[in-house]
């Protein structure tokens, strides 16, 4: 293998739709748990698991950031959807990471000796490269052209990114890459950017009812981010 390449407000105040959501009882110092989540996150699992069925994650941190405009006391809950905010990119980010893993199971011993004698052949070539632009070019037509080599292709998933990381070189792109050559990675990288893309807009959400609540009143535009929550959902059927 060569390389190529807050304040009370007005009672009556009230959205249509939305669904009162119990105010978190704030987190104390706890150990991890045995998933190795920290006691805010175990908290924001419970009250994700307080929302009403059938709704995405999404949906339920919005209603909840929703409820929140209208009774302010349950500020503290706030933090708390920023979190599950982070737990949707996180979830979808396991996801992407799932699908190249899944490529390990075509590593026989054998297969695997062959795929790592390429690899340090290929880190010659790499290593004569000047540009961080032709390694990440160089590493980008490796992937391409294994599309149907499976053992090349874990072998390059588990080598590349360390390997360009030490370069100095962000290896954030080859989920792109992958996604060019595994069998259903294009839909599990598209709900994972459009995951990040909700997060920064029920951040946003978040910050409006922070800033409505200091000034004592109710973010009269929160409504507004509804249609893009809506269509920046990830596990939207």
């Amino acid at each position: 293998m060569q390389l190529n390449e807050g304040q009370p407000v007005n009672s009556g105040w009230q959205i249509p739709g939305t669904t009162h959501i119990p105010a978190p009882t704030p987190p104390g110092p706890a150990p991890m748990t045995v998933a190795g989540r920290t006691a805010e996150q175990a908290l924001a699992a419970q009250q994700r698991q307080q929302q009403p069925r059938g709704d995405t994650l999404s949906q339920q941190i919005y209603s909840g950031i929703v409820s929140v405009n209208k009774n302010p006391e349950q500020a503290q809950a706030l933090d708390v959807y920023e979190q599950l905010a982070d737990q949707l990119v996180a979830e979808k980010q396991a996801e992407v990471d799932a699908g190249t893993a899944v490529l390990r199971t075509a590593l026989t011993p054998e297969a695997q000796t062959a795929a790592q004698r390429t690899w340090a052949r290929d880190r010659e070539v790499l290593g004569a490269l000047a540009s961080d632009g032709e390694k990440a070019n160089a590493i980008t037509e490796a992937i391409r052209s294994a599309a149907n080599d499976p053992a090349r292709l874990a072998v390059l998933a588990e080598e590349a990114p360390s390997y360009l990381r030490a370069a100095g070189v962000d290896p954030g792109f080859l989920d792109k890459v992958f996604a060019q050559v595994v069998p259903g990675q294009a839909e599990r990288v598209n709900r994972r950017d459009k995951a990040i893309q909700q997060r920064t807009t029920l951040r946003h959400a978040v910050q409006m009812v922070r800033t409505g609540i200091q000034n004592g009143r109710p973010a009269i535009a929160l409504d507004k981010l509804a249609p893009a929550v809506s269509r920046l959902d990830p596990d939207a059927s």
